[in-house]
């Protein structure tokens, strides 16, 4: 017999363990649970090698999935399926949620099809509260595209096909939408903030990295390989994807 959960949280993860972000949110979501009002399942599908003996030795409610994918699109598929609730949240490792969205939606589960987490950075520049505006106000609620740093919120009941997973390395969110907007009408923005690391404009330089997200939009319209966007993104980061030096 399967485990009942209300609401089931998934992390696609690759070597996170010196990520506050995400170590923060475990550490929330431990006291959260302890709280006993909501049932939540929270799953680690992670890519790497680092986070096991921390999840078994800190955080033993958690599921850890040992996913060895180099793609995050197929972390999250791993972790999806994995799941035992309606009501799932993609929740990106550099992001944190305001926790008082899992009782709302749990109240609300039966008019949510799918939506994100009002999007902010951890970073006060006019350029990023414009590019969250835009992201909340414009590709969200307009063009129907969701980042994972929204934290997607599906509800599994409302799908025909959960086959919503491509394997391309990056734009997958854009992708999964896409898929979503096949099945399901435009996406709902809900009133709680997912505040997400602004750890590539700081690397590598404001500017610098809202003109290389830009090149690739127009790269990823052009139809180039998912792989060599996918490094180019990642130069002197990876973040999301590990690359061997051959």
């Amino acid at each position: 017999m399967k485990p009942h959960y209300d609401i089931s949280i998934v992390f696609p993860t690759l070597e996170e363990s010196q990520n506050p972000f995400f170590l923060e949110s475990l550490n929330a979501l431990k006291e959260y649970r302890k709280e006993g009002n909501i049932k939540v399942e929270v799953i680690v599908s992670d890519g790497g090698n680092q986070l096991q003996k921390i999840i078994e030795s800190d955080y033993p409610f958690i599921k850890y999935i040992a996913s060895h994918s180099s793609s995050r699109s197929l972390r999250l598929k791993d972790g999806f399926i994995n799941s035992h609730s309606n009501l799932i949240i993609l929740h990106h490792p550099r992001s944190k949620i305001d926790l008082k969205a899992l009782e709302f939606l749990l109240n609300n589960e039966n008019k949510i099809t799918w939506g994100g987490l009002t999007h902010t950075f951890d970073w006060s520049k006019p350029l990023l509260k414009f590019t969250s505006w835009y992201s909340n106000h414009v590709r969200l609620k307009l063009r129907g595209i969701i980042y994972l740093d929204h934290c997607f919120i599906i509800n599994r009941s409302k799908l025909s096909d959960e086959n919503i997973f491509p394997k391309d390395e990056i734009f997958e969110d854009t992708i999964i939408s896409q898929n979503l907007l096949k099945q399901l009408n435009l996406p709902e923005l809900f009133p709680f903030l997912s505040t997400t690391s602004s750890v590539r404009f700081k690397r590598n330089g404001l500017y610098r990295q809202i003109l290389l997200n830009q090149i690739l939009k127009v790269l990823f319209l052009l139809g180039l390989s998912d792989k060599r966007m996918n490094k180019l993104y990642e130069k002197g980061l990876e973040l999301n994807s590990k690359f061997s030096n051959n």
